[in-house]
């Protein structure tokens, strides 16, 4: 049987705003320290072998632990403050100033908090946990999985496709213009919220008709990148206002790589249906046809309220590419808003989001994906 050669991409992912993937997982109060505008994270051991070689200080750490109040969180995490440096870190970056700022309210100047009322004093005692970003555990240098690239991919691929209005016009409506008007629930769980009768033809939930089987997607690490801690505000540009926030880990900016195998002979059967040819070029056009249309519409929207950072990408090898935490809805669902309906409970419609998140006055998760080789 004559072998079939899959399709070898190396790509650079170059990052241009505030990005953050986050794992799921955060940091809390005591793990860390800032001093000096650092985020210092603690090596426990050291911390440890410091408290051993004080019998003062090893009582007064047993005696603030061994009562969960409130209070005594507020006092633990000031002593281990005041006892770590720069030597006790496992690793460590620098801090924006409105985390800094926040972080000294809470942690060095804890009098103000305790006198507070209970319940508003317990609000301050949640407010330092930050969301973390992927490290390998050897290194500790920050990468991006795979996972996130391919379902970034997926997400264009299925609007490229959808764009072509053959694909999405079910049986009963060929000759009409005329769209789905109801979604299913699991389908809307499995398939980003599309609607049932696009992907009840078009894309089947088994594994055999996988869109993505055919596609892999190593992670991607760091060639360079600068990471940090910050604030991400909920913007809404009519009422010039910044509304929720989240702490976060970041890249500031940064250059990965990493490699994406296609098998476009495996491929075939599931993509022929579709008029779609898995290939290099088709896959570049997918992900453009996207995220500039991503792009177009976030500029439109925020562009009079701050600067929004865009590179006009030209090479036939680049892509812009939005991802992370973050990194909003029109980015990972459907683009058409006649299929967008879920999310309004009257109309049944969901609406193009008003708000984006911003961190440093910038729209989170842009990068241009470039295909290197």
């Amino acid at each position: 049987m004559e072998s079939i050669k899959p399709i070898k991409l190396r790509c650079r992912l170059i990052v241009k705003t505030p990005v953050a993937v986050t794992t799921g997982e955060e940091y809390y109060d005591s793990d860390y320290v800032v001093k000096n505008g650092k985020f210092l994270f603690v090596d426990s051991e050291k911390f440890f072998s410091r408290l051993k070689k004080s019998a003062g200080k090893l009582r007064e750490f047993l005696a603030l632990t061994s009562n969960t109040s409130f209070e005594n969180i507020l006092r633990l995490r000031k002593f281990i403050y005041e006892l770590v440096g720069e030597e006790d870190a496992e690793y460590s970056f620098p801090v924006d100033k409105e985390f800094e700022r926040i972080y000294r309210r809470n942690v060095i100047n804890i009098e103000g908090i305790l006198s507070h009322k209970k319940e508003r004093a317990l609000n301050e005692v949640n407010r330092l946990r930050v969301k973390k970003i992927f490290r390998d555990p050897i290194t500790k240098k920050p990468y991006i999985p795979g996972s996130t690239l391919k379902g970034a991919i997926r997400t264009a691929i299925i609007n490229y496709i959808l764009s072509t209005k053959e694909n999405f016009q079910i049986e009963s409506d060929k000759n009409e213009k005329n769209y789905p008007k109801r979604a299913d629930k699991e389908l809307n769980r499995l398939l980003s919220c599309q609607p049932e009768e696009v992907f009840g033809r078009l894309f089947k939930a088994e594994s055999s008709r996988d869109l993505m089987k055919f596609i892999k997607v190593s992670d991607l690490k760091a060639v360079e990148a600068k990471e940090r801690v910050g604030v991400s505000h909920n913007y809404n540009p009519e009422k010039e206002d910044k509304g929720a926030t989240t702490n976060l880990e970041y890249i500031n900016s940064g250059i990965f790589e990493g490699n994406i195998t296609i098998y476009p002979d495996y491929a075939r059967e599931i993509f022929e249906l579709y008029n779609f040819e898995l290939n290099e070029e088709n896959l570049i056009k997918a992900l453009r046809r996207h995220y500039n249309r991503v792009y177009n519409r976030e500029k439109k929207t925020f562009e009079k309220s701050f600067p929004v950072t865009k590179e006009y990408v030209k090479a036939t090898n680049q892509s812009l590419l939005k991802i992370g935490f973050h990194a909003g809805a029109l980015s990972k669902t459907v683009s058409n808003d006649e299929l967008r309906i879920v999310g309004n409970k009257r109309t049944g419609r969901r609406s193009v989001p008003k708000t984006t998140w911003i961190l440093n006055d910038k729209p989170m998760g842009w990068t241009i994906l470039e295909v290197i080789q």
